[in-house]
């Protein structure tokens, strides 16, 4: 890619998109009245109006804030974003961050996080970060978020941008809430004395935020159309035991409402199922697939020679039978391309639906099940990263996969299709992301729809494709269905699967237990922190080589991802349900320590949002995070951790130098397994102390930590598991 010749990239910094300094004001024209004596006086002229001038020098420096706001009485907070087009970061070609896909926004993200850009280099030291957020709530603490409305301190973590050289000017601070603050609430953040530079010195505050301390009006209109909820900051500081004498800056910011946080996935979901009823919309086989060894085994289905469709040919070891077929559902969605973005009723948060599209999804039917004849559970398969289902259950004999090996050791019959915007298929869509973070809705969008079409696909496996004379089960004479349609739906879904499907899950009527595997949220502290992202990273450094900037546009992101980023959805999972869900639902959320490719840090996250107990004793617990001990567990829902003994990271929010193995680990234990097994299809309960009784767990205790291979190779895959009987003792 070409990029700018150097001084043309000086110019458009100095332009105050990716601006290295705060724009000095210059002191003539603008009129205010004297507080006290009523005067005329001279007020400041800024060089750049729309450059944020309370803190820092970055021209986004404190973001989120109220200086990108505006007061609209259409909306839910009654307030509307209005980030200006002069202010965005720029792309290395000079390609400004588009606003108007947060300007339909009535909020900033409650997941973002702050960004600050200070004139030198942070201390790390002096900061509260991931390993001790508890600090972050000490009278002392460097760095300040505030309850608006009660002015109570928000536990949070702070941390420098390791992505930076060290010594960095554009080393950016970074604060991230330990559990997320809600839809529709004030935040006030703040600055102390206690934060200091590498050379030992305070900082000093801008021009600007002096004159806010004075009680002074500042030039700017995006502060003074609203300076009494500028002031009104300082006196919540001041109550909270925070004097302006020891402030830096300090500034708030407002969350947006639900409407564009979980609304969106919502009002799609029950359009769709207003569009698709009881028993959805329409199916298309396009080819059976099924071992010689079981070919009988189905007397209605036709010979190869009689229909091209069915093929019958050796498989892997963990399939019987493998439906490939297509599905109708709903579209909300511009299109059915690459380009598509959702398909907004006017500015939004509602959507329109589109018509209708055929979607592809994989049915596997394993030994287990035909050798039973058939009346098995029916199981939704959450499918990994930029994977699929038909990558994961279209596996080829003699090759590892654990999606068909995890159906044979359950006895189930699984369907599963695509996460649209983050599977196999679109890869490209993603490397076009990173080269123009404008195309994000392509991504984020699509996510939306992938998180509501799995019900149109329940829905018509469960009424008619489980019914189709084709794929009958036993003898002429008695025949059945492969799965039984009036058993509980179940769900079980790996890393991607856990993320997108803590989503889904929490939105679709018809599931009454879940398993999310190695799960996580809040995508914009995963781009950083996941292995997963190295590539990507790599040429986003290419494309926006300025490491502040870069921090910006994660933040701004968050936005995006919002529409279906459990972090959104998962305190509704069993906590606080949706409406139109089961009654009486169970959640399984299971971690492996040390996870590269999901950090540990971002599950924690979702186990405070989701709002249920973590199982202890625990490798560790998580600040503010609810507890049990209780064995076995019979409650709603509770998230367990599982330790592969692959060793951890340090901490900050920089990629793992390798991948450990631990993401993919703890699935292949048949020991995990027979835990999945009896929440899944035993009593419900939650209980992993299968790994104390087969002798592999290497201490002999609780939390379970056994060492565990990772196959390649369809031999090397460990033993079907053999489900247990009957709860543990």
């Amino acid at each position: 890619m070409r990029l700018l010749p150097a001084a043309l990239v000086l110019l458009l910094l100095a332009a105050c998109g990716s601006s290295k300094s705060t724009p000095a004001a210059t002191a003539d024209t603008a009129a205010a009245k004297d507080a006290a004596t009523g005067a005329d006086v001279a007020l400041p002229t800024p060089a750049a109006p729309d450059c944020n001038p309370i803190v820092g020098v970055g021209c986004m420096s404190g973001i989120p804030t109220a200086f990108y706001e505006r007061s609209d009485p259409t909306t839910a907070t009654k307030i509307r974003l209005d980030l200006a087009a002069t202010s965005m970061p720029l792309s290395g070609t000079g390609v400004a961050l588009a606003p108007a896909e947060w300007n339909r926004r009535d909020g900033f993200s409650p997941n973002a996080p702050t960004v600050v850009l200070m004139d030198r280099p942070v201390d790390p030291k002096l900061l509260a970060d991931e390993t001790r957020p508890q600090d972050s709530l000490n009278a002392d603490s460097a760095t300040i978020l505030l309850d608006a409305a009660t002015g109570k301190r928000i536990a949070h973590l702070a941390e420098i941008d390791r992505n930076a050289p060290a010594g960095s000017t554009r080393q950016a601070l970074i604060l991230r809430p330990w559990t997320p603050p809600q839809e529709n609430q004030r935040i006030v953040v703040a600055l102390t004395d206690k934060l200091l530079g590498t050379d030992g010195k305070p900082f000093a505050r801008t021009e600007t935020f002096q004159r806010l301390i004075d009680g002074k009006k500042t030039g700017y209109p995006r502060i003074d159309d609203n300076f009494a909820d500028w002031q009104k900051d300082l006196d919540l500081l001041d109550k909270a035991g925070i004097a302006k004498t020891h402030l830096i800056a300090a500034w708030h910011y407002d969350t947006a409402s639900t409407a564009w946080t979980h609304g969106v996935a919502l009002d799609a979901r029950d359009q769709l199922i207003a569009a698709v009823g009881d028993k959805g919309l329409g199916y298309k086989i396009t080819m059976i697939e099924v071992d010689p060894k079981y070919v009988d085994k189905f007397p209605n289905l036709p010979k190869p020679a009689d229909d091209p469709k069915v093929v019958v040919a050796p498989m892997h070891g963990d399939l019987a039978m493998r439906v490939r077929a297509t599905f109708t559902t709903p579209l909300f969605l511009t299109t059915q391309g690459p380009d598509a973005t959702l398909n907004y009723d006017g500015n939004g948060p509602k959507v329109k639906q589109n018509g209708v599209m055929d979607r592809e999804f994989v049915m596997l039917v394993p030994p287990t099940v035909v050798a039973k004849g058939g009346m098995a559970p029916l199981l939704l398969y959450g499918h990994g990263l930029l994977r699929g289902g038909c990558v994961e259950g279209c596996v080829k004999p003699g090759d590892a996969e654990f999606f068909p090996h995890l159906v044979h050791g359950l006895g189930v019959v699984a369907v599963a299709t695509d996460w649209w915007g983050l599977s196999q298929a679109d890869f490209g869509t993603a490397v076009s992301v990173t080269n123009d973070f404008n195309l994000m809705p392509r991504i984020t969008d699509k996510l939306v729809q992938a998180a509501v079409q799995p019900i149109a696909l329940t829905r018509i496996v469960r009424s008619a494709l489980l019914m189709d004379p084709l794929l009958a089960v036993g003898s002429k004479t008695d025949a059945k269905p492969l799965a039984d349609v009036n058993a509980d739906l179940i769900y079980y879904g790996n890393s991607l699967g856990g993320i997108m499907g803590t989503t889904m899950t929490s939105m679709h009527p018809d599931l009454k237990r879940m398993v999310m595997n190695v799960p996580g949220c809040t995508w914009s502290l995963l781009l950083n922190r996941s292995s997963d992202f190295k590539a990507f990273l790599t040429i986003v450094q290419g494309n926006y080589p300025d490491l502040f900037d870069q921090q910006i546009i994660f933040a701004l992101t968050q936005s995006l991802w919002d529409l279906s980023d459990p972090v959104n959805f998962a305190d509704h999972s069993v906590t606080n349900p949706f409406p139109n869900t089961q009654p009486g639902r169970h959640a399984l959320w299971t971690m492996s320590w040390g996870d590269a490719q999901v950090p540990n840090l971002s599950t924690g996250i979702l186990n405070r949002v989701a709002g249920v107990p973590l199982l202890t004793p625990a490798l560790q617990e998580w600040f503010t995070s609810l507890t049990t001990a209780t064995l076995p567990f019979v409650g709603t829902g509770v998230f367990v951790q599982w330790d592969s003994k692959r060793g951890t990271y340090p901490p900050g929010n920089a990629l793992p130098p390798d991948d450990n193995g631990a993401h993919l680990a703890t699935r292949w234990m048949p020991e995990f397994q027979q835990m999945i097994w009896q929440f899944l299809l035993g009593n419900g309960t939650v209980d992993p102390r299968y790994c104390l009784q087969g002798g592999r767990d290497t201490d002999g205790k609780l939390p379970c930590d056994l060492t565990q291979p990772i196959p390649d190779k369809e031999v090397d895959m460990p033993s079907i598991i053999t489900p247990p009987v009957a709860p543990i003792p």
